[in-house]
């Protein structure tokens, strides 16, 4: 695509006020501890935001712990695809010119965050940790395609940018760290990733659903002070 030939809304002025508030409690002292907080964010385009999280961490012995968490997160829609406007020249094996159209009633894009985890210090050198995670995406920004009517003999492609997508990822990882010295550390991990997605087109889904992730990661690091 040729950016150069994009416009944009000519009166697009936006603004964002933001609020973060925290606190932790202590249920069963020395033991078991709430942490919850939120970012209150209001925009032009959709509003007020409410991005909760709560993380709850029990200390099971001094050198051992589990913890969860749960968050939600948002991503406004930018300028780019709420108000672009892009002609789209036909390629030689498509031969229909098509229009990339931004869309002003986006909706924000949306995560829902669950973790857990799992400490442990068995020598005075050593720790060890396991996590999971599981990430569900909801009103993804994609592209929807349409053909219209034209004065010519074919018909103009349409994109117009929409909240048809929705997905999830998931996975975890086992980490360890090892104390040589007070100037120098070793740590290793293994993670598993995974993930999917799928289009929504008006109020029914898609059966298909497109394997976005497959991933195995073995890590290795030296940290010197």
């Amino acid at each position: 695509m040729d950016f150069a030939r994009a416009t944009f809304h000519p009166d697009v002025r936006l603004q964002l006020f933001s609020l973060f508030l925290q606190d932790e409690v202590a249920i069963v002292p020395q033991k078991l501890w709430l942490t919850a907080g939120s970012k209150f964010e209001h925009n032009d385009y959709t509003g007020w935001e409410l991005q909760p999280s709560l993380r709850l961490l029990w200390k099971l012995r001094p050198k051992q712990a589990i913890w969860a968490a749960m968050s939600r997160a948002a991503r406004t829609p930018s300028v780019y695809e709420t108000s672009v406007r892009l002609p789209i020249p036909a390629p030689p094996n498509f031969p229909i010119p098509g229009t990339l159209l931004g869309n002003p009633n986006l909706e924000s894009e949306s995560l829902l965050a669950y973790e857990m985890g799992y400490r442990v210090q068995p020598a005075k050198r050593i720790w060890l940790d396991a996590t999971a995670f599981y990430n569900r995406y909801r009103h993804l920004v994609s592209e929807s395609a349409s053909l219209l009517p034209s004065p010519g003999p074919l018909p103009q492609l349409l994109l117009k940018m929409s909240n048809e997508v929705r997905g999830q990822t998931y996975g975890g990882e086992l980490s360890a760290s090892y104390t040589v010295s007070t100037l120098w550390n070793l740590q290793g991990s293994y993670s598993l990733l995974g993930g999917d997605g799928e289009q929504a087109q008006g109020t029914a889904t898609q059966s298909a659903r497109s394997s976005l992730v497959r991933r195995r990661v073995i890590s290795s690091r030296s940290v010197r002070a």
